[in-house]
C-alpha cells in the first residue's frame, strides 16, 4: 500500500507531537520539516528539515501529491504561516493529523489541517474549522 506523502511546517514542540500522530496512523509517509529558523539537514526526532516556506514550491514538484501540516502551536503565528504558504503554493493540500486514541463521534466535520490530540473527545455533529487543535 503506497501511503500519502506529508511534510510537517515547524520542528519544535508541537511539532514532535503532530510527528508522533502521523507515524501512530500510519497513512503518511513523513518526508521532512520545513522550518524557517534551522538549516536544512538539523533533525526532530529522526526528521530532516529540508528548508523553510520558501522552498515549498520546488519540494512539491517532486513530491507533486504531497500534503502538508502546519505544526505551529501558537494560533497567530500558524494563521501567518497558512497565509503564506497559501500565497506560494495555492493549491496545496493540507492533511489533518488524528490520533487513534482520539475519540470522534457521529457525523463529525473536520476541516483541512486539523489536529486532534491522544485522548480528545469530539463529540457527535461537530464540526472542527480548519487548522483547528483539539488538545
Amino acid at each position: 500500500m503506497n501511503k500519502e506523502k506529508v511534510i510537517i511546517v515547524g520542528s519544535s514542540g508541537h511539532s514532535k507531537v503532530i510527528l508522533d500522530i502521523f507515524e501512530k496512523q500510519g497513512k503518511y509517509e513523513i518526508i521532512g520539516l520545513l522550518d524557517a529558523y534551522r538549516t536544512p539537514g538539523e533533525e526532530t526526532l529522526g526528521y530532516r528539515v529540508l528548508g523553510k516556506e520558501e522552498d515549498l514550491p520546488v519540494l512539491l514538484e517532486q513530491y507533486p501529491d504531497g500534503n502538508l501540516f502546519v505544526a505551529i502551536g501558537d494560533n497567530w503565528i500558524r494563521h501567518k504561516v497558512v497565509m503564506k504558504i497559501m500565497s506560494l503554493t495555492p493549491n496545496v493540500n493540507f492533511a489533518s493529523a488524528i490520533h487513534p486514541s482520539a475519540q470522534i463521534g457521529k457525523h463529525v466535520r473536520i476541516g483541512n489541517g486539523v489536529a486532534v490530540m491522544a485522548g480528545a473527545v469530539v463529540n457527535a455533529d461537530t464540526q472542527l474549522g480548519d487548522f483547528t487543535i483539539v488538545n
